[in-house]
Formats: structure tokens, C-alpha cells, sequence
């Protein structure tokens, strides 16, 4: 061998060594969808999670499973193309429709919605106000709760409900509105059960079938569709609703609502993978323009100039990365949805659940800073559930005692939210047991005396026990935080024609 050649060769044999003896660090690092998966058994395994889960990274899904019971009666597991209830994630779709009658001559956004809906005694409100939650309507479910079917003591007799019910409510009663059209935003379903009416009447067909025929067939998505009770609507695939009651051991039903037969601001059943096809579609002009996608993601004007960042049925933010980023959230019954869009990603997270969960924002907010390459952290656990198995199982009293320990030794531990005890405190008054809601509701008091919504709760709370002063000292207090709380108004007044 020629002796030049040799230190050259010693010296490749060293490194092909080392290449093969020395790993590198990214033979040990996990991949995104690993990380994901990680997540996604510990919130299921810590009962965080119950649902299905669909993450795409670029355009590619990288992530699609499904955790638990689609039906606590038969035991049925969730799985591939389970149909949830989407909540609000179903005014995406109402907005679209309106986009494409748009498109097609059929209407305009500025119309005054009184050239489609008469009946509505609200001048001033056009069908963008409706679209950007701008409208100043007031909340269709109160109006419910205080005149439908009035004779049945228990709601859940009640009679199912449907949008032209609403509307009837609307032109019967009169409610007047929360401000003047166009003047500040204010999260309205009763826009989109509006809205709806108005696809009705400018296509000549029913909501249903309009969606069927112009989104969800186009799209091929099989699997979902607007459900309503008062139809011969079958669903093989159906996922139901369900929640954890307090004492941490009982599963309860919580599908039903006499108000399930109203859609435009809810009402559809997808799926995680119907809902990818529905994402990817909005990359494309298979629906619509993409100028007039465009607006639908630009934020609402009001009438000063200010914005707010809502489009057409579309929550507007960033990606930490300073990305354009669309989302929308849904809650109903049992089901609490979330879809995530980084649009100049074209990263997609799909989140879907069944079991009352408190958990989805966290988790959508772990699984995308696993997608950017950031740190993660697990879901803190609800403090509410665990004082509420201890109210149950030894009283109130050591419930709040609890409570206290675990804020003083776990801090970190926790979700110690002014929104954990309020949630408790509605959870007990629906076991119809009023005073120890006060009490769990004079404590968030204590915790957050800075937060106008715990005044208004525990105002509630004396009004249901029939104490109307403590009632309208707490309402008051409400108000003196925050002067637009329509509800501590309402209240106020009906307590105060009441005691006259």
C-alpha cells in the first residue's frame, strides 16, 4: 500500500466508525406525530380526552385518531368517520352559503335583511351585520327559555324548536337590541339561525339540502350533513354527548336539547376527515372565488373604522410565527369542536369531542406548538372536578377547604380559572342544589372580586333562592365592573317589576 495513501485511509476508517458508533441526535428525536400521539394518550389516559383528532402539516395529514365512547349506552367505540355534532363549527358552512348566493346574483351582503325576512321588525340590519356578528339581535335561546312551551315545567319536555320558530318569536315579542347595528361586536347565534332563513328564501330550497347539494356533495363529504330531529335523518356512525357528573364515577347523557331542530349557528355532523376535505377545498376555487374568500377572512369594519378580527363565520388571528391563522370553536350539548387553519402553513388541526370536555384549547394550543417546533405542555387538570368530587362525597365546606390546599401546594398543578368555579356553580344549581352554587359561587367571588361575571353568577344564584336583595346587590356589582352586561340589566329589571 503507498504509504501517502495510508493516513488518508485510517482516516476515512475513523470516520465511518464514528458515523456508525456515535448516533446522531435526531436518530432519538420523536417526530411531530409522535409528540402528538404522546399528547393525545396522556389526555386520554388522565380522562382529558374523549374524541378524534386530525393534524395536517403542510397540506399532508400526519396525525388521525380517535380515543373512547361514541355511546355510553352500547359501549360503542369512536371511530374512523364517527359523526360528531360541530356546534359552531357549523357556522363556516352558513357563511359559505351565503358567499355562493352572493356569488350567483341571489343577494347582497349589504341587503337590509328585511327584504328577505319581513317579518323581522329590525331596520338597519343588513346580512353582513349577521354574517360578522354585528347585528346587535339579542340571544335566541333566552327568548326561548322564557316563552316556548311554557306549560312544561321541565325543559327537556319542552317541544323541539326550529328556525322558523324563532323567527315567529322575533316578530311576536320585539326584543330590543343590544346596540345599534354595525357599532361593536357581540357573538350572536341569532344572526346564523337568521342566516339560514335567508338561504331559504334566496334559493328556494331548504338549509339542509342546499348545504348537501352545494358543499357537502360537491366535496365529497359523505359522512356529514344538518341534522335535525324533527327529520327522518339517519347517521350509522352517529357519536352522542355525554358527561362526567360530579361524584367522578357517573356518565349521564347530555345529547338532548329542545332546541336541536334550529341550525345555521349548529346543527351539522362531520367527521375529522369530511372536515379535512372541507379545509383543503379552501385553497381552492371549487365553492367560490378566491376574492371572495378573501373577505370572508379580512376582519369586520364597524361603523368608526375600528376592526375587530371576525370575518364571515371565521375567527382572524396569527400563528406564533406572525402567519395568518383561521379557527372557530364549537360547544353544544355534549360536543366542544374546534377547527385550526395556519392558511400560509397549510397546517390544519381538527379537534372533536363528546364528553362535556374542558380541555380542547389547551390541547389545540399543545398540538400546535408541537407543530411549530415549540415547547408543550399537558392540559392542567380542572380544579372543579376534583372539589366537586370532594362536595359531593363530604360537603361544601371541605370543598372549599380543598380547594384551598391544592392553590396553596399546587399551583402550577391546576386550572384555578375564575371559569372553573363558575362552571361548578352552574353544574350544582343543575342538580337544583342552590346553596352550596352560593356558596361556590361567593367564593369565586372572593378569588377574582375584579371579574364582573362572579357577581353576575352568584346574583343569579340568590335570585333562583329567593333572596332578591342579595340578588340585586350582586347584579349591581356586576354592572358597576362592567356597564354592557345585558344580563345583569335584564335581571335587574325583572327582579325589581317583581318586588313591585
Amino acid at each position: 500500500m503507498n504509504k501517502h495513501f495510508r493516513p488518508v485511509l485510517m482516516l476515512i476508517l475513523a470516520l465511518i466508525t464514528f458515523t456508525i458508533f456515535i448516533p446522531t441526535s435526531s436518530s432519538f428525536a420523536q417526530t411531530k406525530a409522535e409528540k402528538i400521539d404522546n399528547l393525545m394518550q396522556a389526555c386520554y389516559k388522565n380522562g382529558q380526552f374523549n374524541g378524534a383528532v386530525l393534524v395536517a402539516e403542510h397540506g399532508k395529514v400526519i396525525y388521525d385518531k380517535s380515543f373512547g365512547i361514541a355511546n355510553i349506552e352500547t359501549k360503542e367505540k369512536i371511530k374512523p368517520n364517527s359523526q360528531f355534532r360541530l356546534g359552531s363549527v357549523s357556522k363556516q358552512f352558513t357563511s359559505m352559503a351565503i358567499m355562493m348566493l352572493k356569488e350567483r346574483g341571489k343577494l347582497n351582503y349589504d341587503d337590509d335583511i328585511r327584504k328577505f325576512l319581513p317579518e323581522l321588525p329590525y331596520p338597519g340590519i343588513t346580512i353582513r351585520h349577521l354574517l360578522t356578528h354585528t347585528s346587535g339581535l339579542p340571544d335566541y335561546m333566552m327568548l326561548f327559555d322564557e316563552n316556548w312551551d311554557q306549560d312544561k315545567e321541565d325543559a327537556s319536555e319542552r317541544k323541539i324548536a326550529t328556525n322558523k320558530d324563532a323567527l315567529n318569536l322575533f316578530a311576536k315579542y320585539h326584543p330590543e337590541v343590544l346596540f345599534k347595528p354595525g357599532e361593536q361586536w357581540e357573538y350572536s347565534n341569532t344572526g346564523y339561525v337568521m342566516l339560514a332563513l335567508v338561504i331559504e328564501r334566496a334559493s328556494g330550497k331548504e338549509f339542509d339540502q342546499f348545504l348537501n347539494d352545494n358543499i357537502f356533495k360537491p366535496l365529497r363529504m359523505s359522512h356529514t350533513l344538518v341534522f335535525s330531529p324533527l327529520k327522518d335523518h339517519k347517521m350509522e356512525r352517529r357519536v352522542y354527548g355525554y358527561q362526567l357528573e360530579l361524584d367522578g364515577v357517573t356518565y349521564s347523557e347530555n345529547d338532548f336539547n329542545y332546541l336541536n331542530g334550529i341550525a345555521g349557528d349548529g346543527g351539522i355532523y362531520s367527521t375529522t376527515k369530511d372536515l379535512f376535505k372541507w379545509d383543503q377545498s379552501l385553497y381552492t376555487e371549487k365553492l367560490v372565488n378566491k376574492s371572495t374568500l378573501k373577505e370572508a377572512f379580512t376582519p369586520v369594519k364597524f361603523n368608526n373604522d375600528s376592526t375587530y378580527k371576525y370575518g364571515f363565520g371565521w375567527r382572524i388571528d396569527k400563528t406564533k410565527g406572525g402567519k395568518m391563522k383561521v379557527s372557530h370553536t364549537g360547544g353544544w350539548v355534549g360536543f366542544r369542536t374546534s377547527i385550526d387553519r395556519e392558511i400560509e402553513h397549510k397546517n390544519t388541526i381538527i379537534i372533536l369531542t363528546n364528553h362535556s370536555s374542558i380541555y380542547r384549547n389547551e390541547i389545540r394550543t399543545a398540538i400546535a406548538n408541537i407543530l411549530h417546533n415549540h415547547e408543550y405542555t399537558l392540559p392542567k387538570i380542572s380544579i372543579a372536578q376534583v372539589i366537586g368530587q370532594t362536595l359531593m362525597k363530604s360537603g361544601v365546606d371541605s370543598a372549599i377547604k380543598k380547594y384551598h390546599e391544592l392553590k396553596r401546594e399546587y399551583p402550577d398543578k391546576y386550572n384555578f380559572s375564575e371559569r372553573e368555579l363558575n362552571n361548578l356553580g352552574y353544574q350544582l344549581i343543575g342538580m337544583s342544589r342552590i346553596n352550596e352554587a352560593i356558596e361556590i359561587f361567593k367564593l369565586n367571588v372572593k378569588e377574582y372580586p375584579d371579574a364582573y361575571n362572579t357577581y353576575d353568577s352568584l346574583g343569579e344564584a340568590y335570585m333562583l333562592n329567593g333572596e332578591k336583595d342579595l340578588a340585586i346587590k350582586n347584579y349591581a356589582q356586576s354592572l358597576v365592573l362592567n356597564s354592557k352586561n345585558v344580563n345583569a340589566i335584564k335581571k335587574l329589571c325583572k327582579i325589581i317589576q317583581d318586588k313591585e
